[in-house]
């Protein structure tokens, strides 16, 4: 019987992988309602290009990728097929450079079962299908560490660096935490020891000069971000001790039983690669995806309990390197296994069963609108809390007033636009006064007692009648009147 030359598999598996990655996350781009974020990018991406970055540098949001949406939204439309298309490109490119990784610096096994761990992931399908920057920020996170250890592999020629430069300035400014990926690159040179003959030298010096000249317009603003994060607080809370850590991998691996077994493998293949002397000594690839995936884990972890950025999201640059991490450590327990060929399928298997083309996001804002919209006359007063969901629900009630950007103040703009059709956006502590003998009220944090919702228990006792339309996922839509509801 011929067998496939691992050259063939080699130069053909990245497209094969690239193709189902594509395929897959495909379908359902659509299907979610705008919701959670991406009202903000979409908002802001139609500002103009000086809105957008005066808006943006008054958050923690840099504002590259809001940018890119603007001029894309100005060519496709603002559809949520057209928004959510550039992160479901991204996310299904970004497996090429997984295998490219896992095959230039492993073997084919490992890139093999990164690719289909990677490929078979939700938390990589939730991304793929946010029109957000996280898709991109995983992107050229992957892209940037193959560019980065092809400069180990006697890859130092100029046009090498350049490339590292170019890859790794749109990258901070994609995101702040892109500050660790070059944290990550720049710490694991000094850690690499000087009888490193491969070791990056003065190049990586001049390289690290330039990206600091590229970055400088945005350095001052990222030191001002950080320090009101750190003297008043971020909106995170602090981590719940390590069950915060295995939440995350819980996420990177779909399901409670492929985590424990994931674990399990790294812990199990940890201990013989770092038993061994080569691991210091000659295996750079191995130990560099250990600091890849432990030292942010860690240092982010450990941070947030005094400044609070422990987020799933965040944390995407590293979800590659769990993918990587388990390859190279059930690849290392496949050698003294004699039941390797099982070791590889096992989390493979667990990992497309779990699987799930479609990760609803629990926001049914059509749903939500249409029953609003269907209730509302013309004398109907609607209150919606918190303030935030009313991009979303603008969104979905009319595009055309979403549109409608304002050059002077584009936010009060859009909630005058809101008010001018009686619907008022309220924060949760806030009183109400309505006007109308008909009020709709919508909590967007989902169903809460009259006791826990001010504005429910005081309009429940300012109306006679009262009737509550239920939504998907634990939402309602209540109804109050001074006249008998039918």
């Amino acid at each position: 019987m011929q067998t496939i030359h691992p050259s063939t598999l080699q130069k053909w598996l990245p497209w094969a992988f690239l193709l189902i990655n594509f395929v897959l996350k495909f379908f359902f781009i659509a299907e979610n309602s705008l919701a959670n974020d991406e009202p903000f990018s979409v908002y802001h991406a139609h500002m103009s290009p000086t809105q957008i970055v005066h808006y943006l540098k008054l958050g923690n949001n840099p504002p590259l990728y809001e940018l890119l949406l603007h001029y894309w939204i100005q060519i496709f439309g603002d559809s949520l097929f057209s928004v959510r298309f550039p992160s479901y490109l991204l996310s299904a490119a970004t497996v090429y450079f997984v295998f490219r990784l896992g095959s230039y610096f492993f073997s084919l096994r490992v890139a093999t079962m990164a690719s289909v761990l990677y490929s078979f992931s939700n938390y990589q399908m939730i991304y793929a299908h946010e029109a957000r920057v996280y898709a991109m920020f995983g992107f050229l996170t992957v892209f940037s560490m193959f560019l980065y250890l092809r400069l180990f592999a006697h890859d130092k020629k100029f046009k090498a660096y350049i490339a590292l430069l170019v890859v790794n300035t749109i990258l901070l400014y994609s995101h702040y935490f892109g500050f660790f990926v070059i944290a990550i690159q720049t710490i694991f040179i000094l850690f690499s020891g000087r009888d490193d003959k491969n070791r990056p030298g003065m190049r990586y010096g001049i390289y690290l000069i330039l990206l600091f000249l590229a970055y400088l317009p945005n350095l001052w603003l990222v030191f001002t971000r950080f320090y009101v994060s750190s003297t008043e607080g971020t909106w995170l809370s602090k981590p719940n001790g390590l069950h915060a850590l295995y939440q995350l991998l819980w996420k990177f691996s779909n399901q409670p039983l492929p985590t424990v077994v994931c674990i399990v493998i790294i812990i199990a293949g940890s201990a013989r690669l770092i038993g061994k002397k080569e691991f210091s000594a000659k295996n750079l690839a191995n130990r560099f995806v250990f600091f890849w995936f432990f030292l942010p884990l860690v240092l982010v972890f450990s941070v947030s309990f005094y400044v609070p950025m422990f987020l799933d999201r965040y944390m995407i640059f590293i979800s590659v390197a769990y993918y990587l991490l388990v390859a190279v450590c059930t690849d290392e327990l496949a050698k003294v296994h004699r039941w390797r060929v099982l070791l590889f399928l096992l989390p493979c298997i667990l990992f497309m069963g779990t699987y799930r083309l479609y990760v609803h996001n629990e926001k049914p804002m059509y749903e939500i609108v249409g029953t609003i919209d269907n209730l509302k006359t013309d004398a109907t007063e609607v209150f919606i809390s918190p303030t935030e969901p009313s991009y979303a629900f603008l969104y979905v009630y009319r595009r055309d007033l979403f549109r409608e950007i304002d050059a002077d103040d584009p936010h009060k703009h859009t909630f005058d636009l809101l008010r001018n059709q009686h619907i008022y956006p309220v924060y949760p502590s806030s009183k109400v006064w309505p006007t109308s003998d008909h009020v709709l009220y919508w909590n967007a944090n989902g169903k809460m007692q009259k006791g826990e919702d001010k504005i429910l228990t005081q309009l429940s006792s300012s109306y006679p009648y009262e009737k509550i339309y239920d939504c998907s996922d634990g939402f309602s839509v209540h109804s109050y009147s001074k006249k008998p509801l039918q």
